[in-house]
């Protein structure tokens, strides 16, 4: 029975650490050829990637309908040639099944509207092609300046599992309530192992 406890400790203090190493967030881009320019500076025909960094905690909504994923947690743009810069407002990305979407989580026109070639779902990992109206992203505040981009049309959109490694190679750092359930489940083996010990003395004597 004593050693079934034991088992039974050690299991809850395993399934909180591997709870808390499951990443959640999501990189997704946009990615394609545009023109523009970035604090008054003109560019012509670059190669440019729009990373959103995105916890599916946040993802609302149905994939049958809309989806919400809102906040995220960064947006960056890399322009070759020019810079990368991040976005200084708050932004949301969206999807309903014809058409994925970037805009400001304030008020303001969408800054990208991706048309989809058929329906995806925001909490998956995809990579598909299309087509984009990306006019409205005009004057966007963002760490470099002003920047506007002017979309030819083709564009390409995926998402992927971001998977974050420590330097060390560890796992993931778990969150305080992880620690809590962990710490408590550790906490209950030791007392168990010193309530074996103190035993053992009363046992010999016997």
């Amino acid at each position: 029975m004593r050693n079934t406890t034991i088992a039974a400790i050690v299991a809850v203090a395993g399934i909180a650490w591997g709870a808390s190493a499951q990443a959640t967030d999501m990189t997704y881009t946009f990615s394609g050829m545009a023109s523009g320019s970035l604090n008054g500076v003109s560019f012509n025909s670059e190669n440019y990637t729009i990373t959103m960094l995105g916890d599916t905690a946040n993802l609302t909504g149905n994939v049958n309908s809309t989806q919400i994923l809102s906040p995220l947690i960064s947006t960056s743009i890399d322009i070759d040639g020019v810079g990368d810069v991040t976005l200084t407002e708050g932004a949301l990305l969206g999807a309903t099944p014809t058409v994925a979407f970037l805009e400001p989580t304030g008020s303001g026109p969408d800054l990208i509207d991706f048309f989809l070639p058929f329906r995806e779902d925001l909490s998956t990992t995809f990579h598909v092609t299309g087509t984009a109206d990306g006019e409205q992203f005009n004057n966007v505040a963002t760490s470099g300046g002003l920047l506007t981009l002017t979309h030819p049309g083709d564009m390409a959109f995926s998402a992927a599992v971001t998977v974050v490694t420590p330097p060390n190679g560890g796992g993931g750092v778990p969150e305080p309530a992880s620690w809590a359930l962990m710490l408590l489940g550790f906490g209950g083996l030791g007392a168990m192992l010193r309530q074996r010990r103190a035993q053992r003395p009363m046992l010999a004597a016997i």
